[in-house]
């Protein structure tokens, strides 16, 4: 199984109100969920994704979290209420060959 696992930390002033995390994979949202306050700054995020499906290159998985997000999937109602995380990787199929690289991602592999 081929998976994305990590635990975020997400440190915000909101100490008595919920935060919402979005997940994109390549632009898509995967899921979108609440993080409940806890009386504290500091909120820990679990971030899973299974990647069994995705096509061999490479990709890239984004967290943003805010407060609240407009209707447009990638923008805070209050500007500058986002924050967020960027994971790049590379899928290669063939075990033969080398994972692809930060720089051959750029190259639009």
């Amino acid at each position: 199984m081929f998976e994305f696992r990590a635990t975020v930390p997400v440190r915000s002033c909101a100490l008595t109100r919920a935060l919402e995390a979005r997940v994109f994979l390549d632009g898509s949202l995967l899921r979108s969920s609440e993080l409940p306050p806890n009386g504290t700054s500091g909120r820990d995020l679990t971030v899973f994704v299974a990647l069994d499906s995705v096509r061999q290159g490479c990709h890239v998985l984004e967290v943003l979290v805010s407060g609240r997000f407009s209707s447009d999937q990638r923008q805070p109602v209050k500007a500058g209420d986002v924050g967020s995380g960027v994971w790049w990787f590379g899928v290669q199929e063939d075990a033969t060959k080398p994972l692809p690289t930060i720089a051959d991602c750029d190259k639009g592999l």
